[in-house]
């Protein structure tokens, strides 16, 4: 049975009530005193704003510990209290200095500067216009202008860059030094002495629900950038469902950027939400480290991530003598399987963490193999759009390729124009769903239907409503025989039955016969010269394009690929680790040009 339409969230709590109440007592870690003020917080029901949130868990957590801050100097450990205290002080100085209703950008580093002028920008201020800090030049000087950004507080390591770009509109480091006349510091205590008459905390301003909360621009990986107005309604019915779904957690460990919703959505305000402690990474080079440190109950990762783990067990059990490394562990003998379990929760200090893992596809294979250890990996699929998740799926172990069924509870998914195998457009509805995108009615206009979301992705329903991505519709390759193929049913085909390529990207391309030209399925591939036998790199090419080919003809005909260019260097890579699609096609004709000019 092919299934058009999801019809909410039937049975889906019952089914996560049971998996929740499997949960081992030592993986759970919070005593009866929280378990107590989380039951006083949740049962004054679903916060209508980030601002009743953040002075809910203020009043209800007061000071216990919320924010843990990894520095070079040691940890700094910051109360609920303190938080929502230092967020309205700083949102007091703005208002007085005339910035109320407007729109505030924030690029910097994960911190609790970072968190505070968040707060204080959206719950006390107007609007927060997360930015991503590997921006640069005219791109940041470009969205700060579409964002209509009044006001940019930094990381002071960007401030000259940032000056540079805003041109006109002020920018107000996170620390400063004596020769700013204004920083974080500085304003959150003026801001704490004009309250300090007794003044409550962000009563300068009252927020609903449906208000706007942020404005956070798309990563641009298949065109424009544009900013997704998410409400207070939006960000408080993704984080307020994951608490109802997730694991009870004592704590969380932020990786990813806090401008992308992923991160800012599953991790901080979810935290927030129960008191779990929110760590902050300061470095990827110290993540094992600062996991081990903290032992977290949750972290949120990319496919990346998930990518890494894999080959770092793939290559340690190689190095202690099992030739077919992580690839072999699923037919190991019961010992060695054990052994190698044991070792994984050693690596993370003595106790396993799950993940919830987003933003692409995950491979199958390697979700499988970690999975047979003990990690728990939880696929969330979702978009800015979404705020960010619009489905999870929590039995990964038993359903790999499905994401899951929606999480909100008037969550519903619909397929559009749906072919002979169920596959079609992915539509989304629900309170999570975004209030549209600021200053484009014609972009709003597009992807609005009759009240869904058309998220330009490619799906199928299961007989359970469970959803699973095939593709996306702006990267659908149409042959001139009118075949439609999803590139990244190919991608994933090549890199899980060709050893040594590590990244790939399909896509529509086009070969000369004599005068005329047609259509054919490219392909550009990244292998790492550290995984190959041969360093003759012209001899490895060879042998790869060999394979690749090879691999293709075991596909039906109209999927076979007509061209493939090889890479020696990973493609370029949106913050969150996404591959920009456009950027690597523009790898590929270059490279295909220079061959044929050769």
């Amino acid at each position: 049975m092919i299934a058009s339409e999801n019809k909410g969230r039937s049975g889906f709590a019952a089914t996560l009530r049971e998996r929740t109440a499997k949960e081992k007592p030592d993986n759970v870690q919070y005593n009866k005193q929280i378990a107590a003020l989380r039951s006083q917080f949740s049962a004054m029901g679903k916060p209508e704003s980030l601002q009743e949130l953040l002075l809910r868990a203020a009043a209800v957590y007061a000071d216990r510990t919320q924010v843990v801050e990894f520095t070079a100097g040691g940890n700094i450990s910051y109360s609920a209290k303190q938080l929502c205290e230092d967020a309205a002080a700083l949102a007091f100085s703005l208002t007085k200095a005339g910035l109320a209703g407007k729109n505030i950008g924030i690029i910097g580093r994960n911190g609790y500067a970072w968190l505070v002028s968040f707060f204080a920008a959206c719950c006390g201020v107007g609007t927060a216009v997360p930015l991503d800090k590997e921006l640069r030049g005219e791109k940041l000087k470009y969205l700060i202008e579409k964002a209509d950004v009044e006001l940019v507080l930094c990381d002071d390591s960007l401030l000259a860059g940032v000056r540079e770009a805003a041109g006109d509109v002020p920018c107000i480091p996170f620390v400063g030094t004596q020769e700013d006349t204004r920083s974080l510091p500085m304003l959150i205590k003026q801001g704490r002495e004009l309250l300090a008459d007794g003044t409550l905390p962000f009563s300068q301003r009252e927020v609903h629900s449906q208000d706007i909360a942020a404005i956070v621009f798309t990563s641009g990986t298949t065109g424009a950038n544009k900013g997704v107005m998410l409400t207070h309604g939006n960000l408080i019915e993704n984080a307020y469902s994951l608490t109802k779904v997730l694991p009870p957690m004592a704590s969380a460990l932020s990786v990813l950027p806090m401008n992308h919703v992923f991160e800012l959505g599953c991790t901080v305000l979810t935290a927030i939400s129960i008191n779990g402690i929110l760590y902050i990474n300061d470095s990827l080079r110290h993540l094992l480290k600062n996991a081990v440190a903290c032992q977290p109950q949750m972290i949120v990762v990319v496919p990346a991530f998930i990518d890494f783990l894999y080959k770092e067990l793939d290559t340690q059990l190689k190095k202690n003598g099992i030739k077919g490394g992580a690839a072999s562990i699923a037919t190991a003998p019961a010992p060695i399987r054990a052994l190698v379990k044991k070792a994984v929760v050693t690596y993370f200090g003595g106790s396993l963490p799950y993940f919830a893992c987003g933003g692409a596809a995950v491979r199958k294979d390697y979700l499988q193999t970690l999975q047979s250890l003990g990690l728990e990996i939880y696929l969330g699929y979702g978009l800015s759009e979404s705020a960010p998740i619009a489905a999870l799926n929590m039995h990964a172990d038993k359903k790999p390729e499905s994401v899951g069924l929606p999480i909100v509870e008037n969550g519903h998914f619909r397929i559009r124009n749906a072919d002979a195998d169920g596959i079609g457009e992915i539509l989304l509805c629900g309170d999570n769903i975004c209030a549209g995108y600021y200053k484009d009615e014609d972009a709003t206009a597009v992807s609005f239907e009759d009240g869904w979301f058309c998220t330009g992705d490619y799906g199928k329903l299961d007989a359970d409503g469970e959803l699973t991505i095939t593709g996306r519709k702006k990267n659908l390759i149409v042959l001139d025989n009118g075949k439609n193929i999803c590139p990244e049913e190919i991608e994933n085909y090549l890199l899980t039955q060709v050893n040594g390529i590590r990244e790939a990207v399909v896509f529509e391309s086009v070969k000369v016969y004599g005068e005329t030209q047609s259509k054919i399925i490219a392909a550009a591939v990244y292998a790492d010269p550290k995984d190959l036998t041969n360093s003759d790199l012209a001899q490895a090419e060879h042998k790869l394009k060999e394979a690749l080919v090879s691999a293709s003809f075991k596909l039906p005909a109209f999927m076979r690929i007509g061209d493939v260019q090889i890479f020696w260097q990973e493609f370029p890579k949106t913050a969150t680790m996404k591959i920009i699609r456009q950027e690597v096609i523009a790898l590929y004709n270059q490279k295909k040009g220079e061959n044929e000019n050769a």
